[in-house]
C-alpha cells in the first residue's frame, strides 16, 4: 500500500461518491474534490430559498412602505412567509457546507471523532479544530483503517463551528454575519413557521440577506471556480461569479 497518487486524467471525471469519504484526508486532489462538491451543492440549495429568490421584491416593498401593509405582504409575499422555516434550513445547509469546505481545505478533520474510541480527542474536537496530522501522519492508504476506527460517518456539529472561537477564527467571517447565521440555525431547529419574520424585515435584516447573497455569489463561487480550475478546467459545473 503506497501513497495515493492523484491521476489528473481520471480523478476530475469522478464523483466524490466513488471514493471512501475519508480519502479526503489522504490526498490533496481528493480533498479538493470533496470541498468542491460541498460548495456546489451549498450554492444550489441557497438559491432555492424563497426569501433569496424574492429578495428584490422584499427590498422594494420595504423601501416603498408597502411592507407595512399586512394585506399587501400576504398577497405578494405569502410564499416567503410560509417557506420561512424551510429557507432557514436551506441557508444553514449552504453555509454549513461552505464552512466545512474551508475547514477541509485547511487540513482540518470535519468528521466527528468517536468518543468511545478516543474520549480526549473527541472532547477536544468540540472545542477546537483537530488537524489531520493529529490523527495520521503518513497519508497512505494503509491509514484508512485508522480513520475508519476513529471517525464517524457524521460530520461535526454546525453549531460547534459557529460558536467555538477556534473554528470561528478559521472562517474569517464578519461578526454580524456569523450572528445572523446563528439565528438562522436556531430557527431551523424550531418546529413552527416564522410567519412574523416578513413583517420584521428592516434595514439590518435585509442587509444581512444581501451580505449572504454576496458571499454565495462571490466568495463561494470564486473558491469553487479555483478548485475546478485545478481539478477539471473544462468542467461545465463552474458557478457564475457575481462581484
Amino acid at each position: 500500500m503506497g501513497l495515493i497518487h492523484y491521476n489528473r486524467e481520471l480523478l476530475p471525471k469522478a464523483r466524490p461518491s466513488e471514493y471512501h469519504p475519508f480519502e479526503c484526508y489522504l490526498e490533496d486532489g481528493r480533498r479538493k474534490l470533496f470541498a468542491c462538491n460541498l460548495l456546489t451543492f451549498g450554492s444550489s440549495i441557497f438559491k432555492r430559498a424563497t426569501v433569496i429568490r424574492k429578495l428584490d421584491l422584499v427590498i422594494a416593498m420595504h423601501q416603498s412602505g408597502e411592507a407595512k401593509n399586512a394585506e399587501a405582504v400576504k398577497a405578494r409575499l405569502e410564499d416567503v412567509m410560509l417557506d420561512s422555516l424551510v429557507d432557514n434550513i436551506r441557508i444553514s445547509v449552504c453555509f454549513e457546507n461552505y464552512f466545512k469546505a474551508k475547514l477541509l481545505l485547511n487540513d482540518i478533520v470535519i468528521h466527528s471523532i468517536d468518543h468511545i474510541k478516543d474520549k480526549i480527542l473527541a472532547k477536544g474536537q468540540r472545542a477546537r479544530p483537530i488537524e489531520v496530522k493529529e490523527i495520521i501522519s503518513k497519508r497512505t492508504v494503509a491509514e484508512v483503517p485508522i480513520l475508519n476506527n476513529l471517525l464517524k460517518d457524521q460530520t461535526i456539529n454546525y453549531s460547534t463551528i459557529l460558536d467555538m472561537p477556534g473554528y470561528v477564527k478559521l472562517l474569517n467571517m464578519p461578526p454580524d454575519t456569523l450572528e445572523f447565521l446563528r439565528q438562522k440555525n436556531m430557527q431551523r431547529n424550531k418546529l413552527h413557521l416564522h410567519i412574523s419574520e416578513v413583517f420584521m424585515f428592516g434595514d439590518k435584516i435585509i442587509q444581512q440577506y444581501q451580505e449572504l447573497t454576496t458571499i454565495v455569489d462571490r466568495d463561494i463561487a470564486l473558491l469553487q471556480n479555483t478548485l475546478i480550475d485545478e481539478l477539471d478546467p473544462g468542467s461545465p459545473s463552474r458557478l457564475p461569479v457575481h462581484p
